[in-house]
């Protein structure tokens, strides 16, 4: 009699629970925002490129227009300046144009038909030959010398974040445009940079756009570390190539941690569905759906637990993370504006040697930080920084020498920070370090010294002593970083905690306390209350005692995660010495008396498991 409706209840939930995971991974499937952002990249860098394309296209056509009318003897040569200049004042963004007859044809712009600007500047040409030998016309070449500006301000019209950049090379592989000017300047390849760093997924985006296709790939820099996709579409007129750069860590993070939450709640359902497709699978027998149940939870918790320890280390949305010069460039482009009382940039490089952690809640850093200073750079303008956050600061110049024609000092410093960090999520919590940098002058602008680090890849740990130890923590990446409107340079280090020692204090005694609860629940109707009194006080005190020593240790004020695990032995304790009181007054609740407290022991790891895969979704999914 009890089966038949246990079975019905169990059909019921077991539907529901699978009629709602399948919509969810539907509405997941469906509505996948990474995806929908990705499409609407690549559509905006193909518009974009199709507008490069036009601009290049009335260039070519207005050469070959004039081209054509020279060489067919429509046009005498007196009267081509005339031509030219209603040509310029129709095309704004023409640095100059003309017509080169022999003996002008290698030195184009010294021709008398040519009318522009001849200072060195960065531009390209058009160059189309207009001789026709039918009409006996002397040969000459009609070319276009056009300005990059304005290619590249449909190139910053897209949205693609704080660093992402944009670049265009040829068909040959040569950059034509690139936030890195000397890749323009020394005429680099996109295969000479893919061999220099030895990035095969940059040697194939150069291959598959050469050969006119256009799409997305997944990029992983071989220096940098950084995730990106790199979108890339033709420019049919010269055959150009353009390709559109996004970071996933800076454009995607909040929609990637949305889909972090999809995916926890997903799995959370989809155990629950598990729980009761087997509660039917075994008919409802005991012990086979309390372990089945009890497994999937544990399987739960630590799923939850490996997503926390490998989460990636982002920076808030504020802050924009420079690992590479490309990224620097770009962003300094987009700031140059507001810092134009600011021109004076002086790259900036740290070392640090050593993080400790005070009781008083201090941080002390000890390191060097040097500055290189251009040999033409103003001598009014003090040499040195600043560290505003610290509360004590020793600096003293370890060194000065040239390089480069670069004026290097370096300086040792000690400094004491008050320290403001999140422990609500002890032992999986982690530290945040940032650390401003500021010149002593406010009207310079620093920039990271990238190229004094070998390797940029924040995993890598740069600026940071490879000798540094830090005892109960672990270094997972360090990096530089521009905040407060893209103003102030900051170094930030990550730190996550090392698991394994709060493990062995913390959780591992409640483990075992929770195993020898479990013991004496099962003894349940077979011994009285009396004869289990003393073993659960001691298991309650000894808790408490364990609770105590922790709380002395972790002097956060707020409710630690590994708080509620002792919460819930504390009802857990609580439960069975209830248990054992109504059984022992022999209460008629059914749940007691029921094959001498069944229900109870039944019900005790699922409780327990349950309620931790509940805190712990709580604490870091919601």
């Amino acid at each position: 009699m009890w089966h038949k409706p246990a079975f019905q209840i169990l059909s019921v939930f077991y539907t529901a629970s699978l009629l709602l995971v399948l919509f969810m991974l539907y509405n997941y499937v469906q509505n996948d925002p990474v995806q929908v952002t990705k499409d609407q990249v690549m559509q905006e860098t193909r518009e974009v490129a199709q507008k490069i394309d036009d601009v290049l296209s009335q260039i070519s056509s207005t050469a070959r227009d004039l081209a054509n009318e020279i060489g067919a003897g429509k046009l005498h040569r007196t009267q081509i300046i005339e031509r030219l200049e209603k040509t310029m004042d129709k095309i704004p963004y023409l640095v100059g144009m003309g017509v080169a007859y022999i003996p002008y044809l290698n030195d184009q712009r010294h021709s008398p038909y040519y009318i522009g600007e001849t200072q060195a500047q960065i531009f390209q040409t058009f160059t189309i030959p207009c001789s026709r030998e039918q009409y006996k016309i002397s040969k000459c070449d009609v070319f276009v010398d056009y300005t990059l500006e304005n290619i590249k301000a449909l190139m910053n019209s897209l949205n693609l974040g704080k660093t992402g950049y944009g670049f265009i090379f040829s068909k040959e592989g040569e950059f034509i445009e690139h936030p890195i000017e000397e890749y323009v300047k020394n005429k680099k390849t996109i295969f000479e940079i893919a061999d220099i760093h030895n990035d095969n997924a940059l040697k194939r985006l150069g291959k598959r756009a050469i050969n006119n296709e256009s799409g997305v790939m997944e990029h992983i820099d071989p220096v940098t570390g950084q995730s990106a996709w790199i979108f890339y579409h033709p420019i049919s007129t010269t055959g150009w190539i353009m390709a559109t750069v996004v970071m996933q860590d800076e454009f995607f993070s909040q929609t990637l941690e949305e889909l972090r939450h999809q995916r926890i709640w997903l799995i959370f359902w989809s155990i629950i569905c598990l729980i009761f497709f087997l509660a039917l699978l075994f008919r409802a027998e005991h012990w086979p759906v309390v372990f089945s149940t009890s497994l999937l939870l544990f399987i739960g918790i630590s799923f939850i637990y490996y997503l926390a320890q490998t989460a990636p280390f982002r920076p808030d949305s504020e802050s924009t993370l420079i690992v590479d010069k490309a990224n620097l460039n770009q962003f300094l482009s987009s700031h140059i504006q507001q810092y134009e009382e600011k021109a004076l940039f002086i790259p900036t490089g740290i070392l640090i040697e050593s993080i400790t952690f005070s009781p008083d809640r201090l941080m002390n850093l000890t390191g060097h930080i040097w500055q290189k200073y251009d040999d033409n750079f103003p001598n009014n303008i003090s040499r040195g920084f600043s560290l505003p956050q610290a509360e004590s600061l020793k600096i003293r110049e370890a060194y000065r020498r040239q390089e480069n024609q670069k004026e290097v000092i370096g300086w040792y410093f000690e400094a004491s920070l008050p320290q403001a960090f999140n422990e609500s999520k002890y032992p999986l919590d982690r530290r945040e370090i940032n650390l401003l940098i500021e010149h002593t002058d406010k009207k310079v602008f620093l920039t990271p010294d990238l190229e004094a680090y070998q390797w940029i890849n924040p995993i890598y740990h740069p600026g940071i002593k490879p000798e540094m130890v830090l005892p109960s923590w672990q270094l997972k990446s360090s990096f530089f970083n521009y905040r407060a409107h893209g103003e102030k340079l900051y170094f930030t280090v990550f730190l996550q905690r090392d698991f394994l020692n709060p493990f062995i204090k913390s959780i591992l005694p409640l483990i075992v306390i929770g195993i020898m609860l479990f013991a004496i629940l099962l003894l349940l109707g077979s011994v009285g209350l009396s004869n289990v009194a003393a073993p659960l006080g001691a298991l309650f005190f000894g808790t408490l005692l364990a609770h105590i020593a922790l709380r002395k240790e972790i002097t956060a004020s707020d409710i630690l995660y590994v708080d509620y695990f002792y919460i819930i032995m504390y009802l857990a304790i609580l439960a069975v010495i209830i248990s054992y009181f109504l059984f022992h007054i022999k209460s008629q609740l059914f749940f007691i008396q029921y094959h001498n407290g069944l229900v109870a022991k039944l019900l005790f790891w699922p409780f327990i498991l349950g309620s931790l895969l509940g805190v712990t979704i709580w604490m870091f999914y919601t």
